[in-house]
């Protein structure tokens, strides 16, 4: 891991204060960091970990509470987004329970993205935990833009037929509106993608179970202690 999270303690406590006060988190986070060195993982790890209690309200109403309301509804799921996030469980790489209750990776939003093998264990690893939740149909969206998107369409309707689970798979241009709208239920961690779906379900927690020594870093515990002294040095 290429940061300290003891070093972040301070940076996340005073990002999240900001957010309390209303400021938009691109800019919380560009005060936070002219205040402090931080590298771009570091960056992303703000990033992607905190958010508005807006943001949080909104991510505790729509998200599925447990596996059984998944079952003979249908599904669509945001492809890279997924997939990505289980590659960095494959790999042993940190994920981060963000404080809004969703588990995503560290590096999706600045590392360009290659489909490897690993993309097709994380595959495998992706339907093994569909077909045991049992949906009616599935749906999943890959970006059009990305390359070698189409082989990997190919080698998710394989996997699907397989397995005999019903529904499609597509490429869009615009792959935020398209998952968003297509199922009842929505598997992303995209807060952009969260807010336009009517429900949403974490598939890449309920992979965590499948290994037991994966680094899961509960970002609200790294930080509250010193945002409570924060607080109290304000009242």
């Amino acid at each position: 891991m290429d940061f300290s999270l003891e070093r972040l303690r301070q940076p996340l406590a005073d990002m999240k204060y900001l957010l309390y006060r209303g400021y938009p988190k691109s800019i919380a986070l560009d005060i936070v960091a002219r205040k402090y060195p931080l590298s771009k993982p570091e960056r992303s790890l703000l990033l992607r970990s905190l958010h508005t209690e807006d943001e949080i309200r909104m991510v505790k109403f729509k998200l599925a509470k447990d596996s059984s309301c998944i079952k003979d509804e249908v599904l669509s799921v945001d492809g890279f987004n997924v997939l990505i996030t289980l590659e960095s469980l494959i790999r042993g790489d940190p994920l981060l329970l963000c404080d809004d209750g969703i588990i995503r990776d560290i590096y999706t939003s600045f590392r360009k993205y290659k489909i490897t093998d690993i993309t097709f264990k994380a595959l495998g690893l992706l339907f093994r935990i569909i077909s045991s939740l049992r949906p009616r149909q599935v749906f999943v969206v890959y970006d059009a833009p990305i390359s070698h998107s189409g082989k990997l369409a190919m080698r998710t309707r394989e996997v699907m037929k397989s397995l005999n689970i019903q529904g499609d798979v597509m490429l869009s241009k615009k792959p935020n509106t398209t998952v968003a709208t297509l199922g009842i239920l929505v598997a992303s961690s995209d807060i952009v993608v969260i807010s336009k779906a009517k429900r949403i379900v974490d598939l890449a927690r309920m992979a965590i179970p499948y290994f037991p020594s994966a680094y899961v870093i509960n970002v609200q515990e790294l930080y509250a202690p010193v945002l409570k002294d924060v607080l109290k040095k304000l009242i």
